[in-house]
């Protein structure tokens, strides 16, 4: 296996490289080395024009949220800023028997449990917070360059995801992007009720997407979804041009035809400029390390601890060691969180003794038994 950084020195010199693998029938995996720039570019001019041309004429693209725009979780920071601690523990532990469900092959509900728990701690509170927080989240390296030049080529990019529909309208305001479709809590003059109006994650978030990206007359997809994630996975498995952006996990891998693992969002771009109008924009460091094309992913659906399975356990990355300096460049992690509270208290008067009061006051129905709450989270699901 190479190794991260993507160098192969050779005496003083070294050169770029990238690694890209092929899982076929049986996981069956076939791999090469793309070395230098000039052949990396080429490269992914290719594998744009094998597996993405045919639908994405129609120049309409969706794309996922949290990790695939923003680095960070729309969900656990609100947790975290509304609960402290404590909120965020429990968060963790529903996200995780979520995802266990998710390992057993019940995807269709995935992330819905921490959206109603982040929506029991928000319920009594203004909807600005959310706005506030979308405001302040961090972007991937790359993404608004990325986003510029595909609008410049004539891409409609519409963001389609599980986080929250105000914090994802700033994003999306932020980015250029014109449409937004998230997740929805119910409101009564500005306040969370409690209630899930729209949930978009699992099947859930295949049925928003497919109402964009589906043409209805040549039963054909167009286009492509970028996701990474759990919540992605009914959604990149329907599509036969899906793109995962450093997927986090096995399952995420398998579900999308092309995964891009890399530090920079622009190294998507030469995948959809068949031209290569923007191939003198990408700099060395923009490019991916890896590139991971499932040929076939028929398997991951029928047996998730199959062959096909099994292999891939080997792509995943650290997000941490791959974005590391650019993450830093950035506004810290605590400076932004310091940022938000520090507005949210200027707009909404609730600070620090505020949320404790409000969580201190509905705490016997928030902290529920994790079962007792998955119980009410599945029939909260059944119910959208």
């Amino acid at each position: 296996m190479l190794s991260l950084d993507s160098k192969l020195f050779k005496g003083e010199k070294y050169e770029l490289f990238m690694e890209i693998h092929y899982i076929g029938n049986n996981g069956n995996i076939s791999s090469e080395s793309i070395i230098g720039r000039n052949n990396i570019v080429k490269k992914l001019h290719e594998v744009g024009e094998d597996y993405l041309m045919s639908h994405i004429s129609s120049k309409i693209l969706t794309s996922d949220m949290d990790g695939v725009l923003i680095i960070d979780d729309n969900a656990r920071d609100m947790c975290r800023i509304i609960g402290g601690d404590e909120a965020l523990e429990y968060f963790t532990k529903v996200a995780n028997s979520n995802i266990d469900a998710v390992a057993r092959g019940e995807t269709s509900y995935c992330w819905n449990a921490p959206c109603v728990f982040v929506g029991s701690i928000l319920n009594g509170l203004p909807s600005e917070i959310n706005s506030i927080v979308g405001k302040h989240m961090r972007f991937v390296p790359g993404t608004r360059e990325n986003i510029e030049q595909l609008q410049k080529l004539g891409y409609n990019i519409t963001n389609v995801t599980a986080g929250h529909q105000e914090g994802a309208q700033q994003v999306s305001q932020r980015l250029g992007l014109e449409k937004t479709i998230a997740t929805q809590f119910g409101q009564n003059n500005g306040i969370y009720n409690g209630e899930i109006l729209r949930f978009i994650g699992g099947e859930h978030k295949r049925n928003t997407v497919k109402k964009i990206l589906f043409n209805k007359d040549t039963k054909i997809w167009t286009g492509s979804h970028i996701g990474d994630s759990h919540s992605d996975i009914e959604t990149m498995l329907a599509h036969p041009g899906s793109i995962a952006w450093n997927p986090t996990h096995t399952l995420a891998t398998h579900s999308a035809r092309i995964n891009v693992f890399g530090t920079n969002k622009q190294g998507l771009t030469p995948l959809f400029d068949s031209h290569g109008v923007f191939d003198h924009q990408i700099k060395e460091s923009d490019l991916p390390q890896k590139i991971v094309i499932c040929e076939d992913r028929t398997d991951i659906t029928s047996n998730p601890h199959s062959k096909i399975s099994q292999a891939q356990n080997q792509w995943g990355l650290d997000m941490r060691k791959i974005y590391g300096d650019e993450i830093d460049a950035q506004l810290s992690y605590a400076q932004m969180m310091q940022n938000i509270k520090s507005e949210i208290k200027s707009v909404t008067g609730l600070g620090e003794k505020e949320f404790k009061e409000h969580m201190d006051a509905n705490k016997e129905e928030i902290f529920l038994p994790i079962e007792e709450f998955q119980q009410n989270a599945l029939k909260a699901y059944k119910r959208l």
